[in-house]
C-alpha cells in the first residue's frame, strides 16, 4: 500500500517540506518545456496526498517554476537565474537552512569573485568606489546598508566567470536576505562608518594591484571584522521567586 504523507501533519523540521523537496526532484528530472505526470500519477510516485501534492504545485506555479496550460497539463518552465532564484529560496527554506549557514557559503562566493576579479581582463570599479563614497559621506541607515549590498552584489559579477555569476544571481535572493538579517544585529557603535570605508576599501585596491591572493585575504578580513560585531542574541535567565 502506498504510504502518503498528511498534509495536516507538519513536517520535520530538521528534514524541511519532504513534499517539495521530491517534487524539486521530480521537475529537475523532467527538464524545462517538458510536461509532468498527471495529478494522479505523480500522487502515486511520490507516495503523497493529491491535496498536499496540488497544494505544493501551487507554489512552484506562483514562484513561475511550472505553467499550467489548459487542456493540456502542468509544464516546467524555462528558467533563467531569476527564476532559478526563487526555486532555490524556496528550497532552503523548507530545508530550515539558516542565515548563518547561507553566511558561510556568502563568504566563499566573494572570496573566489575577488580572487577573479583581480585577474580578469577588464575590472569596473567605478560602482565600488560609489558605494565607498556612501559609506563615508552617507546620512541614513538605509541608504548605506543599500550601498553594501550593491557593492557585494558588484564584486560577485565583476569576476567575469559565468559560473559565479549565474550562481549569484541563482542565489541573490537568500544571499542577501542574510545580509540584511546580519546587518541588523552589527553593533551601531561610533567608527562604524570608517571601518565599512577602509575594509571595503582594502577589498578594491587589492583588486586594482591585480593580487588575487591580497582580494581573497581583504575579503576573509573583512567579514572577521564584521562578525566580530555582531550582536548575539541575549537568552533570557528564568528568574527564581524569592520570598
Amino acid at each position: 500500500m502506498t504510504r502518503l504523507v498528511s498534509v495536516d501533519r507538519p513536517p520535520d523540521a530538521s528534514q524541511g517540506d519532504p513534499i517539495v523537496q521530491k517534487l524539486a526532484q521530480l521537475i529537475q528530472g523532467v527538464g524545462p518545456d517538458r510536461r509532468l505526470p498527471s495529478e494522479r500519477d505523480m500522487s502515486i510516485s511520490l507516495g503523497v496526498s493529491r491535496v498536499a501534492l496540488r497544494d505544493r504545485l501551487q507554489g512552484f506555479e506562483i514562484l513561475g517554476i511550472l505553467e499550467r496550460r489548459q487542456g493540456s497539463g502542468t509544464f516546467v518552465r524555462q528558467l533563467d537565474s531569476n527564476g532559478l532564484a526563487s526555486l532555490l529560496d524556496l528550497m532552503l527554506a523548507s530545508a530550515h537552512v539558516s542565515h548563518d549557514d547561507l553566511h558561510i557559503v556568502r563568504i566563499a562566493l566573494e572570496r573566489e569573485s575577488a580572487k577573479q576579479a583581480a585577474i580578469a581582463p577588464v575590472a569596473d570599479l567605478d560602482e565600488m568606489y560609489r558605494c565607498i563614497y556612501i559609506f563615508e559621506h552617507g546620512t541614513r541607515v538605509k541608504e548605506i546598508a543599500n550601498a553594501d549590498i550593491a557593492f557585494h552584489n558588484h564584486l560577485m559579477r565583476m569576476s567575469g566567470s559565468p559560473g559565479l555569476s549565474f550562481f549569484a544571481d541563482a542565489l541573490q535572493i537568500s544571499l542577501f536576505k542574510s545580509l540584511h538579517y546580519r546587518n541588523q544585529r552589527w553593533d551601531q557603535s561610533a567608527g562604524v562608518k570608517s571601518i565599512l570605508v577602509d575594509l571595503h576599501l582594502e577589498i578594491v585596491r587589492a583588486i586594482e594591484m591585480r593580487d588575487p591572493d591580497r582580494a581573497a585575504a581583504a575579503v576573509d578580513r573583512h567579514f572577521l571584522t564584521f562578525d566580530s560585531m555582531v550582536v548575539l542574541p541575549v537568552k533570557s535567565k528564568s528568574k527564581k521567586a524569592t520570598r
